[in-house]
Parts: structure tokens; C-alpha cells; sequence
């Protein structure tokens, strides 16, 4: 970050990260609210979603990509669980595993920044195709043995 003084991580959660101090001078921190959710999502360049690789991680529904990908903001996410099979829908966004690739999929994205949403812009659709409502109610009414709607 220190040869890109105009990057800014934008954090919204419920209390301050102070782990992150080494960081400080780039966070914009904003309070997480469900009221405010949507619009702070729509707001960001791309979203993030850290998670370790273990079976807690393995076992999450990626609510939060799906979230990004919902607003149509393209992420960089870890590669487990769920991520991977969402991931493999289209082009969302990038999957990390090291370190390594951490900091390569974040310098494609600031090199790219002005065209991510052209370039990861299947994130909508995907959602919708797979993740919506309707498909939740389809799955469950044929599950139960009804009718799909």
C-alpha cells in the first residue's frame, strides 16, 4: 500500500478493527447496520472475504460473497468451501489460497480498477440463477416432494 497512497479499505462492521493497526492510515471504517448494508456494499471497488481454510471455514455458505456478488461488486475471496463452487459459476471475482496469491489478486484488481465491473460482471446473474429466492423455494418444494413454482 505504501506506493498507492490513494487506496483506501473501506471496513463496516460492528466495532473498530484494531488488529489492523499497521493499516490504520488506509481504513475508512464505517458501522455496520442492516439498513446501511446494501449501500456500503455498492459503494465498495471490490469486496473481501478472509477466511481460514478449516472445517468452520469449509461448512460457511459465503453469505458475504453472495452479498458482493449480489450488488454486483467484484471480490477477492479465500479458496474454501463454498467460495470455490460459487467461484466456478463465472467470472466473480478471485480465489486465493497463499499469501502470494493474496497480494496478486489485489494488485490485478487496482491495475484493472477502472474496468472491474465490466470485467467481473457476471456476480448478478449468478446470484440469481442460483442463489435467489425463487431457487431456495424450488429446491425445498421439490425436496418436500411438491411442486417446483
Amino acid at each position: 500500500l505504501q506506493n498507492k497512497p490513494n487506496v483506501r479499505l473501506q471496513i463496516c462492521s460492528d466495532s473498530y478493527p484494531h488488529l489492523l493497526t499497521t493499516l490504520q492510515n488506509y481504513i475508512d471504517f464505517q458501522l455496520w447496520s442492516p439498513e446501511a448494508e446494501v449501500s456500503q456494499i455498492q459503494d465498495a471497488d471490490i469486496g473481501l472475504m478472509p477466511i481460514p481454510e478449516n472445517d468452520w471455514a469449509r461448512g460457511k455458505c459465503a453469505y458475504k460473497m453472495l452479498l458482493y456478488n449480489a450488488c454486483g461488486v467484484p471480490c477477492v475471496v479465500s479458496n474454501v468451501g463454498m467460495n470455490c463452487d460459487i467461484l466456478a459459476k463465472g467470472n466473480v471475482g478471485i480465489g486465493c489460497t497463499t499469501t502470494k496469491d493474496w497480494r496478486t489478486a489485489l494488485e490485478t484488481m487496482y491495475l484493472h480498477r477502472f474496468e472491474l465491473r465490466k470485467i467481473y460482471s457476471e456476480g448478478p446473474t449468478i446470484v440469481k440463477q442460483h442463489y435467489s429466492c425463487d431457487v431456495a423455494a424450488n429446491l425445498t418444494a421439490r425436496a418436500m416432494g411438491g411442486y417446483s413454482l
